[in-house]
């Protein structure tokens, strides 16, 4: 019998920087609107859930229990804010086949920049083949929605562009650039799903994951890379789960937490796969933000431009909390993801970690 897809979440990450500092970069302002997370009258939240067992936050922030970090220590960290009213977004594409489809917004602020997370979740009446699902998503990801403080439909990067502007009004600062998004995508459930060593998945499923890392219309007819350069480890090195990895896109397939084998296993659970899938997206918004910005001041430092207090503050965080995040400090979170991500900007990050951090090891 052939694979059938049975939900599956999906989500879009984009990152900018501002021009110049914003609100944020003073950590007097920063403090303050952090204290004030808690007050019905703010308009930021803490970036966490104590609703859920997502534990990136927990982990970035060495151990710390999320309830347990004041201002200072989430300054020190460059955590985010989480804007409280971000509004709805609304599926313009009338043809959700076989299932529901739910579309969640939100939207960050750092000290010098900005990041929008829009997710996509899909849940089956009856399933889907592979390839019906690969074409279902890209058509999701191309498709038209409406932002509810906006009238006119757009398509997602458009309405993500409109999403970070908004923060950047609430953060004063002006946008420097709109990048593509960083993708990353769980299947959660499906049925008839063998228990196959991920080295030797077949070509329909390797050709799927594909489609999903990319989300290139003409999947069906593209050049695909090799398995043994697109797999990256799992936790643990699990023999049948998947984290396939091309360029900015992960998918994420692990086949032993669908509902078929649940039973079978003492450690399965039925959130594990969008918890796991919840913590990489918020692991690759946060190494997106800290790259970026030592990228910026790599280049103002290569530029002869005097950095400002702030600036060298900040990047000095950034440089140890990106060493961290690529597995320097096996306390903090850890995922074979963030190197890959990070290792197209590691010469730029290096050369301000000598010059900013000279006794720090410089990424490998």
């Amino acid at each position: 019998m052939k694979v059938k897809v049975k939900e599956f979440r999906c989500s879009l990450i984009w990152v900018s920087l501002f021009r110049q500092g914003g609100m944020l970069e003073k950590n007097v302002t920063y403090q303050h609107e952090f204290d004030n997370t808690d007050s019905s009258s703010g308009e930021w939240s803490a970036p966490w859930s104590e609703k859920n067992r997502v534990s990136f936050w927990e982990k970035y922030l060495d151990g710390k229990k999320n309830c347990a970090v004041n201002s200072t220590k989430a300054a020190h960290c460059l955590v985010p804010l989480r804007a409280k009213d971000i509004g709805k977004i609304i599926s313009m594409n009338n043809d959700e086949i076989n299932g529901k489809l739910f579309v969640y917004g939100e939207g960050f602020a750092y000290p010098h920049g900005v990041a929008c997370i829009i997710t996509l979740r899909w849940q089956a009446n009856d399933g889907l083949l592979l390839e019906e699902v690969a074409d279902f998503l890209i058509k999701l990801r191309y498709g038209y929605y409406q932002w509810s403080k906006r009238i006119t439909r757009s398509n997602l990067n458009d309405i993500s562009l409109e999403i970070l502007n908004y923060l950047s009004g609430k953060n004063r600062g002006e946008l420097y650039e709109h990048l593509d998004p960083y993708t990353i995508t769980a299947i959660v459930d499906a049925d008839n799903a063998k228990l196959t060593e991920k080295q030797n998945m077949d070509k329909n499923l390797h050709e799927f994951l594909h489609a999903i890392s990319t989300f290139n219309k003409r999947w069906k007819t593209a050049k695909i890379s090799k398995i043994e350069d697109a797999l990256l480890p799992t936790k643990g090195n699990q023999k049948y789960d998947v984290l396939y990895a091309y360029r900015s896109g992960r998918s994420i397939w692990l086949p032993e937490y669908f509902h078929q084998h649940r039973s079978s296993s003492e450690r399965k659970s039925i959130q594990y796969i969008s918890h796991y899938q919840r913590n990489i997206t918020l692991a690759t918004m946060q190494a997106a933000y800290l790259a970026l910005f030592l990228k910026r001041i790599n280049k103002q430092m290569k530029n002869g431009r005097n950095l400002t207090a702030e600036e060298i503050d900040c990047a000095q965080i950034a440089a140890g909390a990106v060493a961290r995040l690529y597995g320097a400090c096996r306390k903090s979170y850890m995922s074979s993801s963030l190197p890959r991500q990070l290792q197209y900007v590691k010469d730029e990050i290096n050369a301000v970690r000598s010059r900013i951090i000279p006794t720090g090891r410089l990424l490998g």
